[in-house]
């Protein structure tokens, strides 16, 4: 059974000096029962005509990117200059083609590096079980949600809706918006700081896997202050008709943001999230509005 010949496809070739003349060509050719030298490209097809003229190689193609495309070539020989190898073997790689590159592979270390991850990630992509990549896509976003949705949502929840009723009630037993401003702030900072520690000292994230638990602590901490912040600083201006009605519309966006957070990461329907959140947010709202007009 005659042995499978790999068909190779040289880039950068110059006729009268450079390594694929002196190395490649010839250590190719005296491996002629496993490789077989299809053609070259090179910056120009004139360049490439006269190169496989003088090396007697049987085709010049157009461009690299006709070559790499080529269903002729199973390996690209990279012979260019340094900046150029990793740009060439990036793209052969994601043609599905094998890859010779004189040494280094890229300019530098990082580069190098990124085109070892980029083989790496399409052998990942053709290798690994449909099943196997799915439960890694799984465990990822698990990973996400416990580590950077659950607290930050956990914050976003309570800094917009735990501090509702401290703000509207100082906003309607006094109507000054800037009383409504000072309580507003005093609670949303407070919160922060408070839901800040209580998400930190919780849980360490050992067991649950749910990552740093200082780094959790600042996502709820950051996103309960926000929460509480968005409709605390409409209260900065003076008239409180005007801005009342801006604090109910931020509050109402709040809300739906919240909804969709628990739609999108949380397997929660958009319709029960939303009349969950806005069943929460209501009644917080009522208390303040109750406690501030009596």
């Amino acid at each position: 059974m005659p042995r499978h010949r790999f068909k190779v496809g040289i880039v950068g070739l110059t006729p009268a000096r450079g390594w694929a003349l002196r190395a490649h060509i010839p250590a190719l050719r005296a491996l002629s029962e496993t490789f077989e030298i299809v053609g070259v490209a090179n910056t120009s097809r004139a360049s490439a005509e006269e190169a496989a003229a003088a090396t007697g190689l049987p085709r010049a193609f157009a461009s690299v990117g006709e070559l790499i495309a080529s269903p002729e070539i199973d390996i690209v020989s990279i012979t260019v200059k340094v900046p150029h190898h990793s740009v060439i073997a990036k793209a052969a790689i994601s043609a599905g083609k094998h890859i010779y590159c004189e040494w280094p592979l890229g300019n530098g270390l990082a580069e190098a590096e990124e085109s070892h991850e980029h083989k790496a990630d399409q052998l990942v992509e053709q290798n690994l079980p449909q099943t196997v990549r799915q439960s890694e896509d799984e465990t990822a976003k698990r990973n996400f949600v416990l580590r950077y949705v659950q607290p930050g949502l956990a914050g976003l929840m309570d800094g917009s809706v735990s501090t509702l009723a401290p703000i509207f009630a100082a906003a309607f037993a006094t109507g000054k918006p800037h009383e409504a401003f000072l309580v507003g702030m005093a609670a949303s900072v407070g919160a922060g700081i408070s839901m800040g520690f209580a998400e930190a000292l919780s849980d360490d994230g050992s067991l649950t896997g749910r990552g740093t638990p200082w780094a959790r602590g600042g996502i709820t901490g950051a996103m309960t202050t926000l929460g509480g912040l968005g409709h605390t600083l409409p209260f900065l201006i003076d008239n409180f008709r005007t801005a009342l009605t801006l604090a109910i519309a931020v509050v109402v966006l709040e809300l739906g943001i919240i909804s969709w957070i628990r739609w999108k990461y949380m397997d929660t329907t958009l319709w029960s999230a939303a009349i969950q959140v806005a069943f929460g947010g209501a009644l917080v709202f009522a208390i303040g509005i109750l406690i501030g007009t009596s």
